[in-house]
């Protein structure tokens, strides 16, 4: 009971017993006289009001701690909406911090892949051609890091040169190779140069060579595009 309600309810029980007092002062060969349960009686008129007094003054003082109770229950509510707008927020923080670090790792992986790897470039050296048949030369050269266990493979067409075995590939090195066949012959042909990057890694680049008709009525003129670019793929 806040101190408040317990002065009021003391001030008024002593106020109420010295009335009571003044008022049965002189009558207390009445009182002796009565009955046990006539005293009973009394004791209850004379204390029940006062029970009385303090039962309202509790009712009052619960509904008061009732009022402080909901007030701490949202005031702890809050907090707890608080503390879960905090976590959500050290989730959401934590949640970049490992997104940057995840994309800092792979651009550092990215860059030590192709420190170790080859940046081959296709050229068209020159052609030949003899009746109907065309030889078309080309020159690969290396532009990036030294690599070994270097093939030249050409697909697409029937009759192609086996496999050419280069075996290590040096930064700013040069392999030549040709092949022939008939100057009506467009499909085009793709050249796939197979190797293992400085970390012991395979990898692969191809390249699209497509075909057309020249100015000139026996020649054909090729040109490249990039076709695929696999560095240090898992063995």
């Amino acid at each position: 009971m806040s101190k408040k309600l317990t002065w009021v309810g003391i001030g008024i029980t002593a106020a109420y017993l010295i009335a009571a007092a003044l008022l049965g002062w002189g009558k207390w060969d009445k009182f002796s006289e009565m009955k046990p349960n006539e005293v009973g009686d009394f004791l209850a008129g004379v204390v029940g009001p006062l029970a009385l007094l303090w039962l309202i003054l509790g009712y009052f003082q619960q509904g008061e701690e009732l009022k402080q109770s909901t007030e701490a229950l949202r005031l702890q509510a809050e907090e707890l909406r608080n503390s879960v707008s905090q976590q959500q927020a050290l989730v959401e923080v934590t949640k970049k911090q490992a997104e940057a670090q995840l994309e800092a790792f792979r651009r550092e992986s990215e860059e030590q892949r192709r420190a170790v790897s080859p940046l081959f470039v296709l050229e068209p050296a020159n052609h030949t051609g003899r009746d109907e048949v065309q030889t078309y030369r080309f020159r690969l050269r290396n532009h990036g890091a030294t690599v070994t266990e270097v093939s030249i493979e050409l697909e697409g067409r029937g009759g192609l040169p086996p496999p050419k075995t280069v075996g290590v590939f040096v930064h700013g090195g040069e392999h030549s190779f040709s092949f022939s066949d008939l100057a009506a012959n467009l499909d085009p042909v793709t050249v796939r140069i197979s190797f293992s990057d400085g970390g012991g890694h395979r990898g692969t680049q191809a390249f699209c060579v497509t075909f057309a008709r020249s100015d000139f009525a026996s020649l054909n003129r090729a040109s490249i595009s990039q076709l695929e670019n696999r560095l240090a793929t898992v063995p």
